[in-house]
């Protein structure tokens, strides 16, 4: 961990609720446009005085909120497993946003040019990037059972939703 790591962590989770937000933004665009979203008409219903742009942000920035907390609820638990286990080893926020803003950037170029509107696909990036998360943390701690206890919370959510798709 470098001089500057909790300023990097800190911008890294700005850059991260920006690319989650906007990210959630066009996935909810995507399924209104394409008629897949039978939530969002009801909602526009309830509410005709909001404007439908106004409604899609709104219901993007609660649901960046939710997967923030999910997030960090992820985080907290990998510390605490590493406090447990490994309390000489110490974590860093930053080796696992970057891998995170990796996957979402991946995503939304998907969405964008790809036009790839499968959740099943995006699951599976989500995945892949719970092992990158797990191969980045080895690479800096060179310790693969602390890799994998610290990555297992980032692993087990994106396993849990293949398993149920």
């Amino acid at each position: 961990m470098g001089k500057y790591a909790k300023l990097t962590s800190a911008v890294l989770f700005i850059v991260y609720i920006l690319i989650t937000f906007y990210f959630t933004n066009i996935s909810i665009e995507v399924f209104e446009i394409s008629g897949l979203n039978e939530f969002l008409k009801e909602l526009h219903a309830i509410f005709d005085d909001i404007s439908n742009k106004m409604l899609i942000a709104i219901l993007s920035a609660i649901a960046t909120f939710i997967i923030i907390i999910s997030f960090l609820v992820q985080f907290i638990i990998a510390k605490f497993l590493l406090m447990i286990f490994f309390p000489n080893i110490k974590s860093d926020l930053s080796l696992i946003l970057a891998p995170k803003i990796f996957i979402a950037i991946n995503n939304i170029l998907f969405i964008q040019i790809g036009e790839i509107y499968n959740s099943s696909f995006y699951t599976f990036t989500a995945f892949i990037g719970s092992f990158l998360i797990l191969f980045l943390f080895q690479y800096n701690v060179r310790n693969w059972k602390a890799s994998i206890l610290f990555a297992t919370p980032f692993i087990a959510d994106p396993l849990f939703s293949l398993v149920t798709i």
